[in-house]
């Protein structure tokens, strides 16, 4: 089903964009919903049921279905995600509390509907909660998300109509591929303060075309058809702009010292930083996009040329015989001993099959290698513990002259 133009999972674009609409409506592009999506079909559906029937995860364990053609499966990891999402959300129900699965919700700010995940009014406090499931592998920030506020807000306003008692609204987003399960609270006056911008912004839209501006940005940027196919002039504008820095307005009340007048200083590094994604967003699409151009010779002063990637038998079993034949190579040379990945192995065996033993043996086994990432301060997420320098710094006046002969 194709989505509405002002739909919420794209308010991010069109709330701060508004000149977006107009000029991916101009592509005509054919509405196709990709794997990852379907993929995500499939596990919301697994994960209503399992809601509303007070099950948990693992009743739906080997469950299938298709979507478009292809067959999704409820296997152990699905059945983790599952399970993790219903053990946050459960524990918020309270005796006297109202749940709502997959509510239908009349959209505040333009003709059309959306549908809210999860959704709960808790009498004792007098709280609405809304929930989203998301199943993918980008991280989704629950602060400031459209989104998410914009189904808060629909249900707000027709939970007042009913004359419901609201005095905190919460916003919480379940997505357990990244252990990512948080909440944002607002109080009515922010919700409707929120409101009103996007009121604002869907009149600009559909009552004053004209009015309507370009405003690339990282968020907006990686999902809009526009600049998907490197065809966006502001996005283009804007990396320009960032990549031409002017550090001279770069200022902090306590000066940074660097090793020498050429070093950068942090304040410097962390305004590129911000906005590295921006930048490297837009690299990525144009470079899709000039290698369509170039296919189609269109793209002026560039061309085509040959380039060969890493070597490859042309027949894995004629090169055996002939390491084995000709060459006398044993099979350990032939065959490096390195065993298969898990995921590989779930491809070959069952997992759900295994037998208890089994299970917890293959569990201490399994790993998930521990990494880092940079985000804003303003991220919800705890951050680590500073590294500290390997060797303390030690306090002298030598200098250069006094440890070398020259």
């Amino acid at each position: 089903m194709k989505h509405a133009r002002l739909s919420p999972s794209s308010s991010h674009r069109w709330a701060n964009c508004t000149a977006s609409v107009a000029a991916i409506a101009a592509l005509n592009l054919p509405y196709q919903s990709s794997g990852a999506a379907d993929d995500g079909t499939f596990s919301h559906t697994y994960h209503e049921h399992l809601l509303r029937n007070g099950q948990p995860a693992e009743w739906a364990l080997g469950s299938t279905g298709k979507i478009n053609g292809k067959e999704y499966v409820v296997d152990a990891e699905r059945c983790q995600r599952l399970q993790a999402s219903l053990d946050y959300i459960r524990p918020f129900i309270t005796e006297r509390a109202e749940v709502w699965l997959e509510r239908a919700v009349n959209l505040f700010y333009d003709d059309g509907n959306g549908y809210c995940d999860v959704s709960m009014y808790i009498p004792e406090t007098k709280a609405l909660h809304v929930f989203d499931y998301k199943d993918g592998w980008t991280f989704v920030p629950v602060q400031g998300n459209e989104q998410f506020r914009i189904y808060a807000a629909c249900l707000y306003e027709e939970l007042i109509e009913e004359f419901y008692e609201i005095e905190s609204i919460h916003c919480h987003v379940c997505q357990p591929r990244v252990n990512n399960f948080a909440c944002e609270t607002l109080t009515p006056d922010e919700l409707t303060d929120f409101m009103g911008f996007i009121q604002t912004q869907a009149k600009i839209i559909t009552e004053t075309p004209e009015l309507c501006t370009f405003v690339a940005s990282e968020k907006a940027c990686t999902w809009c058809d526009l600049g998907r196919l490197g065809q966006c002039k502001a996005q283009a504008e804007q990396a320009a702009d960032l990549i031409q820095l002017e550090f001279d307005d770069l200022t902090t009340p306590e000066p940074v010292q660097t090793l020498n007048p050429g070093q950068m200083t942090p304040i410097e590094i962390a305004h590129i930083y911000r906005n590295i994604g921006t930048v490297q967003t837009f690299i990525k699409q144009m470079t899709a996009r000039a290698q369509e151009l170039t296919e189609a010779g269109e793209l002026p002063g560039f061309k085509r040329v040959q380039s060969f990637g890493n070597r490859k038998w042309t027949d894995d079993d004629e090169a055996i015989k002939f390491m084995k034949g000709t060459l006398k190579l044993k099979r350990d040379q032939m065959f490096p001993p390195k065993p298969v990945t898990p995921p590989q192995l779930e491809k070959i065996v069952d997992f759900k099959t295994l037998s208890t033993r089994a299970a917890n043996r293959l569990s201490e086994l399994i790993t998930r290698p521990e990494s880092s990432i940079i985000v804003p301060m303003t991220d919800k997420r705890d951050a680590l513990p500073i590294i500290a320098d390997e060797f303390e710094a030690i306090e002298t006046t030598t200098t250069i002259e006094d440890d070398f002969d020259f």
